[in-house]
């Protein structure tokens, strides 16, 4: 008779590239970030299980959804994120299987991984209303007109990658942002 010996089973998170696998075995990759308004394909991070079956993706937030559902029985579902979620900034999501072979006794412990979802919120802009100025000036030195160059004050931003003023479209004005 030979004795076989079935192994727990393992979770890895990683990417396309293996990344973040450490030996092979245990991913170091805990968190990913997601604009506010995206879905989150769980794909992304390469979900692999080892030892393992009945996949569960639960999550402790109130209302966010994987593929519609409270939870998903398959390895890549893609997860829709609550308000709360979005208020809160992040959300923790939980894989969770079920040992095979020899092991699938064990029941006294379980086998997850989890996994934080920054949600970063979109850009927002805030400037000061109108502020009346001049087209052009008269520079005595050059004897010729110039056009106004305007700071406006006040503005902010949060997440200022790419800014860019465009003009309304009923001003029909070459010096207008």
């Amino acid at each position: 008779m030979v004795a076989q010996f079935d192994q727990k089973p393992v979770i890895l998170f990683g990417d396309q590239n293996g990344n973040g696998l450490i030996d092979g075995l245990e991913s170091d990759i805990t968190e990913i970030t997601f604009c506010e308004g995206q879905s989150i394909d769980l794909s992304f991070i390469y979900p692999n299980v080892l030892n393992g079956q009945n996949y569960r993706w639960t999550s402790p937030s109130t209302g966010g959804t994987f593929n519609g559902n409270s939870t998903s029985n398959i390895l890549n579902p893609i997860y829709e994120p609550s308000q709360n979620d979005i208020d809160t900034g992040s959300v923790v999501l939980r894989l969770e299987v079920d040992p095979t072979g020899a092991c699938s006794s064990i029941t006294d412990e379980q086998f997850f991984k989890e996994i934080t979802v920054l949600i970063e919120s979109n850009p927002t802009l805030d400037v000061i209303p109108v502020h009346e100025v001049c087209e052009v000036y008269f520079d005595p030195v050059a004897n010729e007109l110039k056009p106004t160059l305007f700071t406006i004050p006040g503005t902010t931003t949060n997440y200022p990658e790419n800014i860019e003023w465009v003009t309304v479209p009923a001003v029909n004005n070459p010096y207008a942002l």
